[in-house]
């Protein structure tokens, strides 16, 4: 039964007429029904397990699958964007390969990244958003702005011939994954799995898939006590077939926004997120070696151009994201991996003190914890009195925090 939507998709694709009345006609439906009502029964006839085809995994391990990738794999920064990118987007593996760097925006009055994600799969295109993590510690691993950035910096920078003339000249997300056959980018994505599970990642199930990381966040999204259920459907663009459907078009990219900020770990998403600023650290005297020192770092990347321009505003946030998270980053993977090294040259480069790095990071970070102290002091059983003496509590330890330094 699994594998009658392929069937399906050589038939749409030699017969186009077929198409013509949607993706999933009448015959369709009926003939799937069908079968896997027969196949169910005949499952549970005979004894066999009947359950879902695809399981998630908790964060814990997701984390552990993304500290192996940048520890231990060759293409350990592309592979750790890929897997946050299909974590934090509810995507099938086959998606990352068709999404590229000309849709996407950096809203500053939303903080967010905002870019088209196409499901090729279903045949539809909706908005998608990207969010920094909630945790200002640990949560570089997961973060998708963090992991973008490493993947822009120190990923690979091979550019490969357009399929088609329509193609010609667009920047992919991620460049190894796109024009591979159908099928490949999924596969591609499930040998990243398994090369974790080789490699002692604990706790990751012997079933779980690229697709498993759908499963993951859609978990992840409906145990949030704050996010309404609706946000999650946008967010994960399934069917909406309901009198909501006007709903749906009128305030699709408010849900799908809030939905991105819980799966980045935030208490509310209904709350706006402030993404780490470099006005945190800029001066007088600093600011034109710092706008340097950002262009320094991804003057070899794929989109260069791009970020010296359309996109400027998201490399600042970028740069933001790398310095908050300096100390933690050179902690876990040391002076002598691949991010540091690049960091310490762009300093070079631009005349900054590479001993100035810890402090800018320290002061991006209380900058971000100050910015987002109201949702930073929330959590799920607390009423909005209880929030504001948690915030104000925050912001007066950070204060004090400074006050000492």
């Amino acid at each position: 039964v699994q594998y009658l939507s392929g069937v399906k998709s050589v038939l749409f694709k030699k017969f186009k007429p077929l198409a013509y009345t949607g993706d999933s006609p009448q015959w369709y439906e009926e003939l799937y029904r069908g079968l896997n009502l027969r196949a169910t029964a005949l499952a549970i006839k005979r004894g066999a397990k009947v359950t879902k085809k695809h399981v998630g995994l908790v964060r814990k391990t997701l984390l552990t699958m993304l500290l192996y990738l940048v520890k231990h794999s060759d293409n350990g920064y592309e592979e750790r964007a890929v897997i946050a990118m299909l974590y934090h987007a509810v995507g099938r593996g086959s998606e990352v390969a068709a999404t590229t760097w000309e849709s996407a925006e950096w809203d500053d009055d939303k903080q967010f990244l905002l870019f088209d994600w196409g499901e090729i799969k279903t045949g539809q295109q909706y908005i998608m958003t990207l969010h920094p993590n909630a945790d200002s510690e640990d949560g570089w691993l997961l973060c998708s702005i963090h992991s973008i950035a490493c993947n822009l910096i120190c990923g690979s920078t091979v550019y490969k011939a357009s399929a088609s003339a329509e193609e010609a000249g667009m920047n992919f997300m991620f460049n190894n994954y796109f024009g591979m056959a159908d099928g490949g980018a999924a596969s591609k994505v499930s040998r990243i799995i398994q090369k974790c599970r080789d490699g002692g990642v604990e706790d990751l199930p012997e079933d779980f898939t690229g697709h498993g990381l759908r499963v993951a966040a859609a978990d992840e999204m409906m145990f949030n006590v704050h996010l309404p259920f609706f946000a999650a459907i946008a967010r994960g663009g399934w069917d909406c077939k309901a009198d909501t459907l006007l709903f749906y078009y009128l305030t699709q990219k408010l849900h799908v926004a809030a939905a991105g900020k819980a799966l980045a770990g935030w208490a509310n998403p209904n709350v706006k997120v402030h993404a780490p600023t470099l006005e945190a650290i800029y001066n007088d005297k600093n600011r034109g070696a710092i706008d340097a020192f950002c262009h320094e770092l991804f003057q070899h990347s794929s989109i260069s151009q791009l970020l010296d321009t359309t996109l400027k505003g998201f490399r600042s946030r970028m740069v933001a994201s790398l310095l908050m998270y300096y100390a933690n980053v050179k902690k876990e993977l040391g002076r002598d991996s691949a991010i540091i090294r690049s960091m310490y040259a762009a300093c070079v480069e631009s005349d900054l003190e590479i001993r100035d790095l810890d402090f800018y990071g320290k002061q991006i970070k209380k900058r971000f914890q100050v910015d987002n102290a109201l949702n930073l002091a929330a959590s799920s059983s607390d009423n909005i009195e209880t929030i504001m003496e948690k915030a104000f509590h925050e912001v007066q330890k950070i204060g004090l925090d400074t006050l000492d330094e």
